[in-house]
């Protein structure tokens, strides 16, 4: 795969991370909660109409609509009912970016960054993001994550994810890899490091990653060639012959009818050729 494909590649997968992360709960139930929702607040504003809280919600309800007008008049509502609330500012900076423009968040956000300095930089970067200011977008996610090592997976994704459309491949391999330590068990995460890992030739970390996704992967076939195939760049053919012959024993336990799809024919082959490969580098 060449360098530019692979980025694309690893950008794609870390983009469906964050999107599985935020859109969870978007289903057609959440929209129909938001609109008895909206109803709700509706009524409650009208018995009481100077209580900014009430606006700040309906805003953010509106915002989860896509309804960006009547959301950021209900934030310019809570900000003249109570002046200097940072949530609002940050609300608005956040509708702001996701309704096209980034530009116009920047500014209401760097002016919130001594008061609340981690929920401005997450929103500024996702904002320099969209502006393709990637450089400015990764400085602010590593920022979060040097000032506040306990936050959320996402915030280091998106950090990743930046780092990578910079070029930044080492970095991000660093952000990801201190990510899988912190918290176990996230199979796409651990994909996402070990194809970088694979990529900047840290073999033992690669394969260290890939021990993990053997574990928790119910189907280990292809694992076990890719791990073969690991350890052949390093050279270690002994244990690279063991591991592809495991992974012909596991395929051989696949059922006969799925072992007959192209995918699986297209697997057995090159389990076969790495064996042939490895027998000829162990006589060598």
């Amino acid at each position: 795969m060449s360098h530019f494909r692979f980025i694309n590649a690893l950008l794609k997968a870390l983009t469906c991370m964050l999107l599985l992360q935020a859109t969870a709960g978007t289903t057609a139930r959440a929209h129909e909660s938001i609109v008895r929702e909206l109803a709700r607040l509706d009524e409650r504003i009208a018995k009481s109409p100077n209580e900014a809280a009430l606006y700040l919600r309906r805003g953010e309800l509106h915002r989860l609509h896509r309804d960006w007008a009547k959301a950021l008049a209900d934030y310019d509502r809570a900000a003249a009912l109570a002046p200097g609330l940072t949530a609002v500012d940050i609300a608005r900076a956040r509708a702001l970016t996701e309704s096209g423009r980034p530009d116009r968040a920047i500014s209401v956000l760097t002016g919130l960054l001594e008061r609340e300095p981690v929920a401005a930089r997450i929103e500024r970067a996702r904002a320099f993001e969209q502006l393709g200011r990637h450089a400015e977008a990764a400085a602010d996610y590593k920022a979060v994550l040097e000032q506040h090592p306990s936050a959320e997976p996402d915030v280091a994704i998106a950090c990743a994810r930046a780092l990578i459309a910079d070029q930044r491949m080492e970095e991000a391999f660093l952000v990801l890899d201190e990510l899988t330590r912190k918290r176990s068990g996230s199979f796409a995460i651990d994909i996402a490091t070990l194809d970088l890992a694979e990529r900047l030739g840290r073999f033992d970390a690669a394969l260290a990653h890939l021990e993990r996704i053997l574990a928790a992967s119910p189907r280990k076939e292809r694992w076990l060639l890719r791990k073969s195939l690991i350890l052949t760049k390093m050279r270690r053919f002994k244990e690279a012959r063991a591991a592809c012959l495991a992974a012909l024993s596991a395929f051989e336990k696949v059922p006969s009818s799925r072992r007959e799809t192209p995918s699986a024919r297209k697997l057995a082959e090159a389990i076969a050729t790495t064996l042939a490969r490895l027998d000829t580098a162990e006589k060598s």
